[in-house]
């Protein structure tokens, strides 16, 4: 399932960008973010936390410059994950 959400994503990225050695670089912060705030193991919550991420750093862009948006949703980000380290959602396991 994640090699295909992976192919799809590819190939609309060609679309909308050149392809080459350098291509993912801009984004490798961000797609991070996105899995580890969503929880490693869940599509779920990485879906979910792509939209929250992407909607909230949209928001701010609109009344911040957009690097200013960027520190200021990782910095949230970063507070969250020391408040709930696995993620949005993440996988119950037994201990």
């Amino acid at each position: 399932m994640g090699c295909g959400v992976a192919g799809v994503a590819g190939s609309a990225f060609t679309m909308i960008g050149s392809t080459g050695p350098t291509a993912g670089q801009l984004y490798i912060v961000d797609t991070f973010l996105v899995v580890v705030f969503g929880g490693a193991a869940s599509l779920l919550g990485t879906i979910a936390s792509a939209f929250s991420i992407s909607q909230a750093q949209s928001i701010m862009e609109f009344f911040l410059s957009g690097s200013m948006a960027k520190v200021l949703t990782l910095l949230v980000v970063v507070g969250i994950l020391m408040i709930r380290p696995q993620g949005l959602f993440a996988l119950k396991l037994r201990k």
